[in-house]
């Protein structure tokens, strides 16, 4: 098809081609904020393309841009923020920009918007956990949504929980990084089992107990290349049982990392991984 002479593929390749160059030249920007605030301003495609950078790890939020995510909250989300008391100043953003987040980590999102609430209003601490834990629940019932994720991290230390596993099935399934720690829900190793299958980077936190579930979950890997493994806390035979857990590792890792603490493991088992090009081990004695 033509149109005034010049056929409409080559117009369509020349619009993908001027995308990746200006992509590129902005990706290059990538550390340098203050410059990427004035790309939002040069024209529409660069605003575009300049959002999907400053929005796409969540770890670089302000408490600011967090105020504006909770303002790309559905309405059903938004109402039961209200019924819990909890009111932020809406407003109608330009974007919906939790689409653009690649790199998400529920124990930021969950720091952020303590410190967020705190600013807003004078809480007692019971009233600011409630708060925060109803908020962030309703920023991972969002990210349930879709499936733009790359890297996940969901360390949990304490009692918080955050039930981010009764999503649709292929919610994680573009994840090529997973951190978490191993007293996480049944439920979401399970769902991770059924879903993440490209894993490239793998790091385990355990606290308590290395669950069956994790074993299915490296099982099933078809593109590891990173395991980290951190004892946090654990009874002995919990911890005794690690070195079994590596046998199911495939043999092609190129990192491995292992921060024992005070635990005494064997590392007979890294005798195994023949193309190790990184090993790092660290314990306190």
């Amino acid at each position: 098809m033509k149109c005034q002479g010049i056929d409409i593929g080559i117009m369509i390749f020349w619009d993908y081609e001027i995308l990746d160059y200006n992509s590129v030249i902005i990706e290059y920007l990538n550390d340098d904020k203050y410059s990427l605030h004035s790309c939002l301003l040069v024209n529409r495609l660069w605003c575009q393309i300049t959002v999907g950078i400053l929005w796409r790890d969540c770890n670089n939020y302000s408490i600011s841009d967090y105020r504006t995510l909770i303002n790309c909250l559905p309405d059903e989300s938004k109402k039961n923020l209200k019924e819990n008391g909890i009111i932020i100043s809406t407003s109608h953003p330009i974007f919906n920009y939790a689409i653009f987040c690649k790199v998400l980590s529920i124990s930021k999102v969950h720091e952020k918007i303590i410190h967020l609430l705190e600013n807003q209003y004078n809480l007692l601490l019971e009233d600011l956990i409630n708060y925060t834990h109803v908020t962030v629940q309703e920023i991972c019932k969002m990210y349930m949504n879709q499936n733009s994720l790359k890297v996940l991290e969901y360390v949990q230390y304490s009692d918080v929980t955050y039930d981010i596993y009764p999503s649709p099935r292929d919610f994680l399934k573009n994840l090529t990084e997973l951190t978490f720690s191993s007293n996480i829900s049944p439920e979401l190793l399970i769902n991770l089992t059924q879903t993440c299958h490209n894993l490239f980077l793998l790091d385990v936190v355990i606290i308590y107990h290395v669950p069956k579930e994790l074993v299915d979950l490296i099982t099933i890997q078809k593109n590891l290349k990173c395991f980290g493994m951190m004892i946090h806390d654990g009874p002995k035979d919990e911890i005794n049982s690690i070195p079994l857990l590596t046998m199911e590792l495939p043999k092609t890792l190129t990192r491995f990392v292992v921060v024992g603490g005070n635990y005494k493991i064997s590392l007979s088992f890294l005798v195994n991984f023949t193309n190790l090009q990184e090993l790092e081990i660290s314990f306190d004695f």
